[in-house]
């Protein structure tokens, strides 16, 4: 999605174009010419805590939620319980988490969803990767 927005910029008109959502085209008019810049804006992060039921353990859940986490990028880690549920923290870009989300909530072919707990916490970038550990 392309938005422009007009407004002054250090007294100067500005022409903004975010192209996407966290890089922004900077247009500054200046002694009668437009210089373009290219600003890194930063990505929105969210955390999201999965407590996932159903038929998940013994079907290869964990490792597929892991190659579809690293797949998207998606940072954290994901257990089984005791309980016969899954466990899974996932953090990372926003459109990405949702994404994860949606898949567990297919899961591998062999899974079966029945249900699905999430609690949306504050981000941390405390992972470097996704893990399986438990």
């Amino acid at each position: 999605m392309v938005q422009v927005v007009t407004g002054p910029f250090f007294g100067k008109d500005t022409l903004v174009v975010f192209a996407r959502a966290h890089l922004c085209i900077l247009y500054v008019w200046w002694c009668d010419k437009f210089f373009m810049s290219l600003v890194l804006l930063p990505v929105m992060a969210v955390r999201v805590h999965l407590w996932i039921t159903g038929c998940v353990q013994g079907v290869w859940f964990r490792s597929r939620t892991c190659n579809q986490a690293v797949r998207l990028g998606v940072k954290g880690w994901v257990k089984n319980l005791p309980d016969g549920r899954v466990e899974m923290l996932l953090e990372g870009e926003k459109d990405k988490v949702e994404q994860m989300v949606q898949w567990c909530r297919r899961g591998p072919p062999l899974a079966r969803v029945d249900h699905i707990n999430q609690t949306v916490e504050t981000p941390t970038g405390e992972f470097i990767d996704f893990l399986i550990t438990g």
